[in-house]
């Protein structure tokens, strides 16, 4: 297919409200019979609302190949509605992924995708929504979290299982008091309580098998997580933060040798709100620990996920450079200018073995008072998996060179969860123990 040809193709055959719930995005409730809107908080755009039309009768496929949006960052449209910019899928993945042929590149690789592909993994990600949580008074939820039972002591909890997280882990005494039994309609679901800073209980997740709830107090989530049985001795050989409790479990029986040694085991319920990164972040740079694991999804909000946290970290260790993230990119920002930032730390350490025609980058000048400013330097890097676990390391590197007690790790797993990793090592009938002595392991610290 010649350029011109590939370019109307994809105008007309690429379904704009797809192609963006594929990459992450959601819609707003602003969402009608005549369009379909999303808000794009674009790290280099800022705020945007996006209007996605059908198409005209020029398009067979009648898909939403059309959008409007509230500023001037696409095409502008002359004429009766001059002040809105219009554009197609094309514009809209020019914006996303920052020039043409990355955009270019994307849209072919999303259309090489089977169309029940994709719609497996968009229905994926719908399972794993998290639900806006039903907020109860406190003296409620206490009562009804009293009303709970702990797993007993021989580990046994259906739910967790049938997802291959063995009894003998659910009976150990330092994680079982933090898993309750949650009986409705019935069902015997789980329920992880979350704890505030102050030992609070704020919240609790109920699951089963297709079901997610989670009930809050009034005053909401706050700073809440959940986490195993604290040790007592003022240092811990191994803290590991994990999206959701089941992957921090399920990598703790993937990786037995932590259980023998004092470890920490804490995590949001899949998502994460600032008030939890920046007390996850704190928790990193105050306890006294042999190294930090972070082990979340190996998808985009995976790396997102650790990307923030780090970010927080730097923060308190008062690192020059700012991180931020959208849907598609990492940000970093600093001081200066590009010949000048990238000769000294750490932008220089943070681009290590990083290929500079990944990056864009971009100054902004500052204006501080009146006839005083300064450059911001502005780098972009585009959220592909081996880039930005490139990124990750080097954070994680300039981390330990800043302060020697504070070894933060990645830990990936093969397939999108931990929690997967063991449920394919269950289907094989072989155990974690016997796997490392056949195979090579995928799993390094």
């Amino acid at each position: 297919m010649d350029v011109n040809n590939e370019y109307h193709w994809y105008t007309l055959n690429v379904d704009i409200v797809n192609f963006m719930l594929f990459r992450g995005y959601q819609e707003t409730s602003a969402t009608s019979k005549q369009y379909r809107t999303f808000e794009i908080d674009s790290g280099s755009n800022g705020k945007t609302n996006f209007f996605c039309f059908k198409g005209t009768k020029d398009n067979p496929n009648h898909n939403y190949n059309l959008i409007k949006c509230t500023r001037n960052i696409l095409w502008h449209k002359e004429g009766k509605n001059a002040n809105t910019s219009v554009g197609n899928a094309i514009d809209v993945a020019i914006l996303m992924f920052g020039s043409y042929k990355e955009a270019m590149y994307q849209l072919r690789s999303y259309s090489d995708i089977p169309i029940a592909e994709r719609a497996d993994r968009l229905a994926n990600q719908d399972i794993e929504k998290i639900p806006v949580p039903i907020e109860i008074d406190n003296q409620k939820l206490l009562k009804s979290f009293h009303a709970m039972e702990e797993i007993g002591s021989d580990g046994i909890c259906k739910y967790l299982n049938d997802r291959s997280i063995s009894s003998v882990l659910l009976s150990d005494e330092r994680i079982r008091p933090n898993i309750l039994i949650h009986p409705k309609n019935d069902f015997q679901n789980v329920s992880y309580p979350a704890f505030s800073k102050n030992e609070e209980l704020v919240c609790y997740q109920v699951r089963n098998h297709n079901y997610r709830n989670i009930v809050a107090s009034s005053d909401g989530m706050g700073d809440c997580l959940w986490y195993t049985k604290k040790n007592k001795s003022i240092y811990t050989e191994t803290i590991v933060f994990g999206e959701t409790p089941e992957d921090v479990l399920s990598y703790l029986q993937l990786n037995p040798f932590h259980i023998k040694d004092s470890f920490w085991a804490l995590s949001t319920f899949g998502t994460h709100s600032e008030n939890q990164t920046n007390r996850i972040a704190e928790i990193i740079t105050t306890t006294k620990a042999g190294k930090f694991l972070l082990v979340q999804d190996k998808d985009i909000a995976g790396l997102k996920y650790r990307i923030k946290i780090l970010g927080k970290v730097l923060e308190k260790l008062d690192c020059p450079v700012k991180i931020a993230t959208d849907n598609v990119h990492i940000h970093l920002s600093v001081k200066g200018e590009k010949w000048d930032v990238l000769d000294k730390e750490p932008m220089r350490n943070f681009f290590k073995d990083i290929d500079h025609k990944e990056i864009v980058f971009s100054n902004q000048k500052q204006i501080l008072v009146p006839n005083q400013s300064y450059n911001l330097l502005n780098a972009r890097v585009f959220i592909d998996e081996n880039i930005v676990k490139q990124l990750i390391q080097n954070i994680e590197s300039y981390i330990k060179h800043k302060n020697s007690y504070l070894a933060i790790h990645s830990v990936y797993p093969k397939y999108k969860d931990f929690n997967e990793d063991l449920q394919m090592i269950s289907k094989s009938f072989i155990t974690p123990d016997t796997k490392k002595h056949t195979v090579k392991s995928p799993l390094k610290i």
